[in-house]
Parts: C-alpha cells; sequence; structure tokens
C-alpha cells in the first residue's frame, strides 16, 4: 500500500493542482481539481514515513507472543526494509532507477514469500505444512509416552543423565518420533552437500595457484604508499590484492576512498576463558585514507597473472557460491540475495561493532552478514585482511548457509511448534 501514485512525490503534485486551480474559471473544474489536490494531501504521507512504519511492526513480530509468528521473522527482511528507506526516502515511482525498482519488487516478494510460507516445510516432504508435522511428532510421543512411559528405565535414565548428554538422533528415537527423527537426519544430509561445496572450491583454487603461478610469488616482499595524510604504509602482495578486489566492487570502493583502511593490528579481540572472541573494538585513528591516484598505483603494482588470478577468484565467490545461495534465498525469500559481479566481503569497523555473540546458532547461519544489503558511499574504514583468507572465509560461511539453511529451518519450525492456549482446546506444544 505505500507504493501508489497518490503517496509518493505528494508535495509536487499538490503543487501542480494548485497552479490549475489558481488558473481555472469554470467552478466545476475548480471544485473537482481542488477535491484531487485534497486527497493527494490527505494521503500525501512519504514512502520513507512508510516504510519506517513498516520496519518498527515488523521488528514487533520478532518478540510476539504468538510463536509461529516469531519463528516467520527474517532479519533479511527487516534489513531490506531499512535498505529500501535509505535508498529511495520518497522518490516517486516513476523517478525510480531500475535497481530502485528492483528493490521495492524484492521487499514485497520477500515479504509476500514469508507471509505465504509461514506453515511450510522446505526439505521435508513427508508432510505439507508444519502444523500437520507437529501434530504427528505429538502423536508419536503419546504412543510411547503417558504412565507407561515414564516407567520405563530408560525414562529414568534420561532424567538422570539429560538431555544435553544424549546426542539428537538417539533422543529422538528414545522418545518414539520418526518425524523428529527424520527432520534430524535431512540436516544431518547437509554435511555431504558441504563437504562437496568445500571440495569444489578447494579443486578450483588449486587449479587457480596452477593456472596462475601463485607458489612462485613472494608473500614476504612489502611495496610502500602514501596516504592523502601523507603518512606512508606498507602493503604486501595479499592486501594488495584484495585492495584490488575492493576496487573493483562499488560498494567497497567508497569504504576506501571516504573511510580508508586500517589494517588487522588494530582489531582489538577480547575473549573468554576458553579463548572465544566475544567482543571486537577497532582503533580507526591511525586509518589510511586513500586517494583514486594511491588506489591505481596500489592496482597498477600486481602483475597481469596477479590480477587475473584475483579476478577469477572473486568471480567464482559472484557466480559459483552466489548461485548456491540464491537456490536457498529464492525457497526461504522468493528472491536472489546475491547477486553482485565483483563481490568479496567487506569487514569494515562498523561489522566488528555490530558482532554479538548473541547472534548464534541458527540465526546467524539463516541471517548472515553477507546476506545484508551494504550502503553506498559508506565512510568507515576496512579493516584490511589477505586475499586469499577472506576468499576462504566466504566459502566456508557460504557453505553452511547452503547446505544447513532450509532443513534447520523446518527442524527450528517443527520443534517451536506451540497452539495458542484456549480453554476448549488443549494447547499443542512440541517441546512440551
Amino acid at each position: 500500500d505505500a507504493i501508489n501514485m497518490d503517496t509518493v512525490g505528494a508535495d509536487e503534485r499538490v503543487a501542480k493542482y494548485n497552479a490549475l486551480i489558481a488558473k481555472a474559471k469554470d467552478p466545476d473544474i475548480i471544485e473537482a481539481l481542488t477535491q484531487s489536490r485534497d486527497r493527494i494531501q490527505q494521503q500525501g504521507d512519504n514512502l520513507q514515513a512508510i516504510l519506517d512504519d513498516l520496519k518498527r511492526a515488523y521488528e514487533k513480530i520478532k518478540d510476539s507472543e504468538d510463536i509461529q509468528l516469531s519463528l516467520s521473522y527474517q532479519e533479511v527482511i527487516r534489513n531490506s526494509i531499512e535498505a529500501v528507506s535509505a535508498k529511495i526516502g520518497d522518490t516517486s515511482i516513476r523517478n525510480m532507477t531500475l535497481e530502485q525498482l528492483e528493490m521495492v519488487y524484492d521487499l514485497f516478494s520477500m515479504i509476500r514469500k514469508t507471509v505465504r510460507d509461514a506453515n511450510k516445510l522446505f526439505k521435508q516432504a513427508k508432510f505439507d505444512s508444519i502444523m500437520k508435522t507437529a501434530e504427528a511428532v505429538n502423536d508419536e510421543v503419546r504412543k510411547v509416552g503417558g504412565e507407561r512411559y515414564k516407567r520405563n528405565a530408560i525414562y529414568a535414565k534420561l532424567q538422570r543423565l539429560g538431555w544435553s548428554l544424549l546426542k539428537p538422533f538417539v533422543a529422538f528415537r528414545t522418545i518414539g518420533s520418526d518425524t523428529l527423527t527424520e527432520l534430524y537426519q535431512n540436516l544431518q544430509a547437509g554435511e555431504g552437500t558441504f563437504y562437496g561445496d568445500v571440495s569444489s572450491a578447494q579443486a578450483f583454487i588449486e587449479e587457480q595457484y596452477k593456472k596462475h603461478g601463485f607458489k612462485s610469488w613472494d608473500m614476504k616482499e612489502t611495496k610502500t604508499f602514501t596516504a592523502k595524510s601523507g603518512k606512508t604504509f606498507e602493503l604486501t602482495l595479499e592486501q594488495m590484492m584484495s585492495l584490488y578486489a575492493y576496487s573493483r566492487r562499488e560498494q567497497a570502493h567508497d569504504h576506501i576512498i571516504q573511510g580508508g583502511i586500517v589494517f588487522e593490528d588494530a582489531l582489538i579481540v577480547e575473549k573468554n576463558k576458553l579463548g572465544i572472541p566475544i567482543k571486537y573494538e577497532v582503533t580507526t585513528k591511525d586509518a589510511f585514507n586513500l586517494s583514486e591516484e594511491t588506489l591505481g598505483k596500489i592496482v597498477a603494482s600486481l602483475t597481469a597473472e596477479q590480477k587475473a588470478f584475483v579476478e577469477e577468484m572473486q568471480s567464482y565467490l559472484s557466480d559459483t557460491m552466489g548461485a548456491k545461495g540464491n537456490e536457498v534465498s529464492m525457497e526461504l525469500l522468493g528472491v536472489k540475495l546475491f547477486k553482485e559481479k565483483f563481490y568479496l566481503p567487506i569487514k569494515s569497523s562498523q561489522y566488528y561493532l555490530n558482532f554479538s555473540t548473541e547472534e548464534a546458532g541458527e540465526i546467524k547461519l539463516k541471517n548472515p552478514a553477507f546476506s545484508k544489503e551494504t550502503v553506498k558511499h559508506a565512510n568507515n574504514p576496512i579493516v584490511l585482511h589477505n586475499f586469499t583468507d577472506l576468499w576462504a572465509e566466504h566459502i566456508n560461511n557460504m557453505s553452511m548457509y547452503h547446505s544447513f539453511v532450509l532443513a534447520l529451518e523446518d527442524f527450528t519450525r517443527v520443534y517451536n511448534y506451540k497452539t495458542k492456549t484456549d480453554d476448549k482446546v488443549e494447547t499443542m506444544d512440541t517441546k512440551a
């Protein structure tokens, strides 16, 4: 409803009507023009304000008491609403670029898809809905449940050991649910997909090493360049290759020119007792802002073979891995999320600032950083990493997304299924 011809470009259209009213002589024409103008004014909320309202309304879904509603929440949709609001604002449909129209269409498609599929399973073909699958789980558990089940020696053992000590497959078989077991087996099957994705990527990079003579290059040699401030800095070959890849990606290029770069030693990592990172901090006061001239010199320092290596490696991320990610996003959201031609992950200071250990497990897997819209003309500096490290990390993350998200979405929706409490109908709660 936000996208219609009455609510966008309202101020401009009202002004035109006022001009026509001022010139008109016929009372009937003046009345008709005035009614049209008043209607536009009444409906004149701008698109950006409506999108802001939509974002607030959508965020409420996440904490809804209706468990099915909260499970349908997709962070990528919230991010898309933000991105559309930031990049389009109150632009009239007739004045939108093709890119802006595609963003609006993708946002509409994602919301429509998630509403229609709120009760759908993606990998489990035995039942056609979450509700029927959850009912099957409850029926299976009841068949081996009740007092007879509670007197079972296995149940007593479960009480003593606790669920946390049992492997999921054993636990689901023990409580008698073939359906939960199958859902978990679908998840386990993702391990084979993951192995295939990573193995293919490993074969590809080895082929590129040989083709371009990668292993003969001196990775310890550094070259010196000058930032806009006049300060000099040194870059290794791996770092120069990262900057070349970034120079080809529009969003990253803006980070480099406007925000600059900082090196990995500017990254302060706070870990817990187990050595797991719990907080990141980036010291940006020593950022090196690059001019177009300096960036050009860095790129020119690479040989033709080194540039070709970067280009083919980058194409693999965009084309091969992007296609794998789009298989999932089309099923889950109804759109292709991964469409960039020259992809390499951007790890800006903002990326690390937003790191949270709370965003773990299926939440982080379903809503990875690389699925979020990037903001053009961003001015926070990039933390410069080695090119092949960034490449390998993205292979791992995208392979995880490709291999496990749909099966995990099925399992999570069924395992957390719960009907609303009603005095007349017994509550059904899979976990209970």
